[in-house]
């Protein structure tokens, strides 16, 4: 009897110490875990007045339309043949989205500026791709 119960108290420790590490562990791989936010963008062509919305995480790529549908990541932004199929992709790390030229041959322009380096995207802001001003209307976390 004295040594079932023994081995019952140290089964019982066994189990607490792996429970223990099991928990230790958890917390550790729960706290590297990084959330990927979503992004709200709403762009508006200076010259129509037409507004573009889409959500994202990670990254956005943007560019002249070739399909009635938008793929997950994707903004169409018309017909315009001004427009690159692949003009620019924003790319949002931590709390900023960041635009990056995509076109070798339709450069975009942020703020009037060539866009040959990565900028931060603000509200306010204009980017220019072929002959089309966009004004960022709205960017912000969703979640």
């Amino acid at each position: 009897m004295k040594s079932l119960l023994l081995l019952l108290t140290m089964l019982t420790g066994v189990l607490v110490a792996l429970l223990v590490a099991t928990v230790v562990l958890l917390r550790l791989l729960l706290g590297r875990l990084e959330v990927r936010p979503v992004w709200q963008l709403e762009l508006v062509d200076l010259r129509t007045g037409q507004r573009r919305q889409r959500r994202f995480r990670d990254t956005l790529d943007m560019g002249r339309a070739t399909t009635a549908e938008e793929p997950t990541g994707w903004m169409f932004l018309g017909g315009n043949p001004t427009i690159s199929r692949w003009q620019c992709r924003l790319s949002a790390e931590r709390d900023a989205v960041w635009v990056i030229n995509a076109s070798r041959v339709n450069v975009s322009r942020h703020n009037g500026y060539l866009l040959s380096t990565p900028q931060q995207l603000r509200v306010g802001d204009i980017l220019k791709f072929g002959d089309t001003d966009y004004c960022v209307a709205q960017l912000y976390r969703v979640a």
